[in-house]
């Protein structure tokens, strides 16, 4: 009984560090596909995510002047085009924007997906390993069916995503990480 409450409470506090770790991403967005350039510097890579990408966002608007927080490169160069770009915005309306965008953003060959947590990834490679496919959407872990999705693949790191019926996506409840029949979207 002893090792029970020890296991459950060293649980809640994975459960605890995950949220922290999930706050402090909320505002980063991973980027693929931006090109890269072999003497590029932190000004020109925001002046391409400025230009490549915040005014897709934000077309008829003017581009929020000193939005981007932080900008770097993920990875070795090597033989690979361009490496993923993991930016972080001072807003999250900002980052929304983009990801309203990102049909658009496709047609130029770009990605853009959140910075999901450690925990976050580890749960959606279990997931594809189980031949489901899913999402985190506020926190909470969103798998939907195989038979309600069609995958096109677009080139070997994009793909879009058709759902057939919305009312088919099943959340995953984060305190037991178990399908919840009251909590279909």
């Amino acid at each position: 009984m002893h090792l029970e409450s020890h296991d459950s409470r060293l649980e809640r506090l994975e459960q605890q560090m995950d949220y922290f770790e999930s706050e402090s991403k909320k505002n980063n967005l991973r980027i693929f596909g931006l090109p890269e350039d072999n003497n590029e510097d932190n000004d020109i890579l925001k002046y391409k995510i400025t230009n490549d990408i915040l005014k897709v966002a934000y077309p008829e608007d003017s581009v929020p002047n000193d939005c981007i927080e932080f900008t770097k490169r993920i990875g070795n160069k090597g033989n690979y085009e361009s490496r993923m770009v993991l930016v972080k915005f001072k807003s999250f309306d900002i980052k929304s924007a983009i990801f309203g965008a990102r049909d658009s953003l496709c047609g130029k060959g770009l990605r853009v997906s959140s910075d999901l947590t450690t925990y976050q990834r580890s749960e959606l490679r279990k997931l594809s390993k189980s031949g489901r496919k899913g999402y985190f959407k506020n926190g909470r872990l969103v798998v939907l069916p195989n038979e309600e999705v069609q995958h096109t693949n677009h080139s070997s790191r994009t793909y879009k995503r058709q759902r057939l019926d919305n009312k088919s996506e099943i959340s995953v409840d984060d305190a037991s990480h178990e399908p919840s029949d009251n909590m279909v979207i």
